[in-house]
């Protein structure tokens, strides 16, 4: 009977207060990881092309390099995944195809260290 009394008890107001929710995840980006960010952000674009190429947006891609700190090849890796991943479901609902965008873009390949490498 104890936890009905203190649900009963709660007070709402203080636990939707927004600060008591915060796990801290919101906070804004240091001018440091801003900047390195920017930086993988543009050679990831400069390998897959744009958001009209590629139909990934820019917060998408942004999104990928976050969650890989700032990794460009695993970026690279991801945006070119989820274009074949995009490509393939349109061929499945029989939909009309998009060109893939890395149709006109090198593709990068494995050496056998795991490197990425572009050819021009």
């Amino acid at each position: 009977m104890s936890r009905h009394r203190d649900v009963r008890n709660l007070n709402l107001d203080d636990e939707l207060d927004d600060d008591a929710l915060s796990d801290g995840g919101e906070e804004e980006m240091s001018e440091k990881d801003q900047a390195a960010l920017e930086a993988a952000f543009e050679q990831v674009i400069s390998v897959i092309g744009d958001s009209n190429t590629t139909g990934l947006s820019d917060k998408q891609v942004k999104a990928a390099l976050w969650d890989a700190y700032f990794d460009v090849e695993e970026t690279i890796e991801w945006a070119l995944g989820e274009q074949e991943r995009r490509h393939l479901a349109q061929v499945r609902k029989g939909e009309p195809l998009l060109t893939l965008a890395f149709s006109s873009v090198p593709v990068p390949r494995r050496t056998p260290r795991g490197r990425l490498v572009i050819a021009r």
